[in-house]
């Protein structure tokens, strides 16, 4: 049986410091955890605490409403009347309603980085928000650095004008 005496209780007990992994590192841990197979967005949402996180922050943001706001004399007043908030908020002319839309590019803007969603304009109105699989774009960047160019492709067919298109990138990137 060990006794404490009096000046063990000023003692600093050491204790290893914990190991932080830079992106490779990461990658290596991941790929073991998972098995040895690649890290895709499914294989991630199997690790309990990243489907819960991913979820938390995606459903907290998704139940929150989209308001809208006019400047009218200089101050804000804001709008209750207007067919977007019903396109924002309830139904988006998709088969998901606005709440499994939004959680959807939250989730995509969180793990692969993108988020897409197809705005449907008729004449001067817009009929419908749509939700595009990130796993189903790619885009072909000009090389111009000054007067940058892009053209996507759904499925491999070419989008239609860019002006429908509303895409939301992650500005973080893995070193």
């Amino acid at each position: 049986m060990r006794t404490i005496g009096l000046l063990d209780w000023f003692r600093t007990e050491r204790r290893s410091q914990e190991q932080t992994l830079d992106s490779s590192q990461l990658d290596t841990a991941l790929r073991a955890a998972l098995g040895g197979s690649a890290v895709t967005v499914r294989s991630v949402l199997n690790i309990p605490a990243v489907s819960g996180s991913v979820g938390f922050i995606a459903g907290t943001v998704a139940s929150l409403p989209i308001r809208l706001y006019r400047n009218k004399s200089g101050q804000s007043e804001e709008v209750t009347d207007d067919y977007r908030l019903r396109l924002l908020n309830e139904e988006t002319g998709d088969l998901l309603d606005a709440f499994h839309w939004k959680c959807t590019l939250v989730r995509d803007y969180l793990l692969p980085g993108n988020g897409y969603t197809y705005v449907d304009w008729v004449s001067n109105r817009i009929d419908g928000l749509y939700y595009v699989d990130p796993m189903q774009v790619s885009a072909e960047i000009g090389a111009d650095p000054i007067f940058k160019t892009a053209r996507f492709f759904i499925g491999g067919a070419a989008s239609p004008a860019p002006a429908s298109w509303q895409r939301a990138q992650s500005s973080w990137k893995p070193c």
